[in-house]
């Protein structure tokens, strides 16, 4: 998957660690627009580091994922069946028909 961000170099953890005073002076300089920092063992990416107020932007999206899974994971939840997800959740299948792919698109204004 090719990002805006593809150019960054992936840092190792003890790199990242020694350089984080640095990286918080960028970030209250730069704000939202500062870069990123991708770091991880043996330089595979692993967690990234963003400026909080980029992070406030985009905790919605964040959040939908974080739900999305927990449906999904009870919904796969072999303890009970999906009418009883479903029933936990209080969502109907009206509520389901309701939902259209434009419910999980994230604007430009919202970021």
């Amino acid at each position: 998957m090719s990002t805006l961000f593809d150019f960054i170099e992936v840092s190792p953890v003890g790199e990242a660690r020694e350089e984080f005073s640095k990286v918080m002076a960028r970030f209250r300089t730069e704000g939202i627009t500062a870069t990123p920092v991708i770091f991880g063992s043996h330089r595979k990416p692993e967690a990234v580091t963003i400026p909080y107020e980029l992070f406030q932007r985009v905790l919605p999206a964040i959040e939908e994922v974080f739900l999305a899974e927990l449906v999904r994971s009870r919904l796969n939840d072999k303890r009970f069946t999906r009418d009883e997800a479903m029933e936990r959740l209080g969502i109907t299948e009206a509520d389901l028909d309701k939902i259209t792919e434009d419910d999980y698109q994230v604007s430009t204004e919202e970021i």
